[in-house]
């Protein structure tokens, strides 16, 4: 049985689920009563993850966190040698804490291996959702890593992906061309989202950091804006999924403090982030609905 936890207000409501590791399964934009994640119909019958297990199409839907890698990986760094980071991480498949206090809700996880704990708290400010972050190594020692937003979106053909001036050069992330640079569709650096097509699949990480960067989806009637504050910078992540994986049609926009979805990958491609002992990392993601 699902425990959701809302907040909301005249222009949207988004709702999480502590026990399916904070999940936002739902962010509805209440002027056009639309739901703007890839959710499916029957919720009630999928069942609650359990720590280690593999990510499938039954967990790929709505908003997870990813903690510490998004890829398993065995860690190959001298302090964490030969231990492993699940698929898609850590945090989604545990239980959080969770709380209202005011008009935010916090909640928080410690990992039951690795010595981090991640918290997170989510306000309405009109029109926007704005998600702060912060990620604490809890030992002295060094812990390769990173942190990314999992988010797939509800999407149809036409809809046009956009991102900020600067941002022109891509990483390919699918196996099969990992690592191969290309540009970012056109001078405007503005894609079409293709139609289902039963086979198709795209990733990629913009190949820079951004501080302060943004990314939107839109059609004719609402624009999504996903944007980010975070020193030294963010790596933005995008999954088109036109079918390819499980049938599934969306859109993900994942902010990542480090690329190529794993720590090993991160460092080999020069996008590698990690918490340096008993450090402390702030960010702040902001969705935005128009």
């Amino acid at each position: 049985m699902e425990r959701l936890m809302t907040l909301e207000n005249s222009y949207c409501s988004i709702s999480v689920d502590p026990e399916r590791g904070a999940k936002i399964t739902s962010i509805r934009y209440k002027p056009q009563d639309r739901e703007i994640l890839l959710v499916p119909d029957t919720i009630d019958e999928i069942p609650y993850p359990e720590y280690g297990q593999e990510y499938g199409p039954q967990q790929s839907w709505g908003f997870d966190e990813l903690f510490p890698t998004i890829n398993k990986e065995v860690c190959s760094h001298p302090h964490w040698e030969g231990m492993v980071m699940p698929d898609h991480g850590e945090v989604w498949a545990l239980p959080w804490k969770a709380s209202f206090e005011e008009d935010t809700l916090h909640t928080s996880i410690r990992s039951p291996l690795f010595p981090y704990k991640l918290s997170r708290m989510i306000t309405l400010e009109d029109n926007s959702i704005i998600i702060d972050y912060r990620a604490e190594n809890l030992s002295n020692l060094e812990l390769p890593c990173l942190w990314a937003a999992h988010m797939l979106l509800a999407v149809h053909e036409g809809m046009v992906l956009s991102v900020p001036e600067g941002m022109d050069r891509t990483i390919n992330g699918i196996r099969e061309q990992m690592g191969e640079v290309q540009s970012f569709p056109g001078v405007e650096r503005r894609d079409i989202i293709p139609a289902y097509n039963g086979t198709g699949m795209q990733k990629y990480y913009f190949s820079a950091p951004i501080p302060e960067g943004w990314c939107a989806l839109e059609d004719d009637t609402l624009k999504v804006t996903v944007s980010w504050v975070h020193e030294p910078g963010m790596y933005l992540g995008i999954w088109v999924n036109e079918g390819g994986w499980q049938g599934q049609y969306t859109v993900g926009i994942e902010p990542a403090t480090g690329g190529m979805d794993s720590p090993l990958q991160g460092e080999h491609y020069d996008q590698a982030w990690s918490l340096k002992g008993h450090e402390v990392q702030k960010w702040q993601m902001s969705i935005t609905l128009e």
